[in-house]
């Protein structure tokens, strides 16, 4: 064969585009040709397929082939239990770097200085800054518009406790609550 067809069937067999037809005609050329007459360029891949050669023909007994077999699919699982670990690792370490950020903003806000100038709000976030329209000149009608509101605010606090109370009879007669 040409010496410039077989470097063109290397040329495809290296970037595995040869049919198995070319791949014998190579393997041909390089074991059953007359070595000496090899192109000297081309001499550096005889022991590449004679090594094919004298493997094509070589076989295993079973139970070597078995032992292989076995050993293969046994690190492939390991393999695969390896790859594992290291996403449950990963997803631990970035929990415990989320904990750490709450805990840590957490702190910074609990930790923040106070503004002095203004006073804490006693309920909520409702401030009430008294004003001349607050004040009352008789006392009278202040003492008046007091007891109504408390009055009102005795009027909420027993309807909630009225409220509460019946809730926890219910609970009780179900028997959640007794011991």
């Amino acid at each position: 064969m040409n010496t410039n067809d077989i470097k063109q069937l290397l040329e495809k067999y290296f970037a595995a585009e040869t049919s198995l037809e070319e791949e014998k005609v190579l393997q041909q050329y390089f074991t059953t040709e007359n070595i000496e007459n090899i192109d000297v360029s081309l001499q550096k891949y005889i022991p590449l397929f004679q090594y094919f050669k004298t493997t094509q023909h070589t076989h295993l007994s079973n139970a070597i082939s078995q032992k292989i077999e076995n050993q293969l699919f046994a690190s492939k699982s390991y393999a695969l239990k390896s790859l594992r670990k290291p996403q449950l690792n990963i997803q631990k370490w970035v929990l415990r770097v989320a904990a750490v950020a709450v805990v840590a903003l957490t702190m910074w806000g609990v930790m923040q200085p106070k503004n002095q100038d203004k006073p804490l709000p006693l309920i909520a976030h409702h401030v009430h800054h008294p004003t001349d329209e607050d004040t009352e000149e008789n006392p009278e009608i202040a003492y008046q518009k007091a007891k109504a509101a408390l009055m009102l605010l005795s009027g909420k606090m027993k309807k909630g406790i009225q409220t509460t109370d019946s809730k926890v009879r219910k609970v009780e007669k179900i028997g959640i609550l007794n011991d």
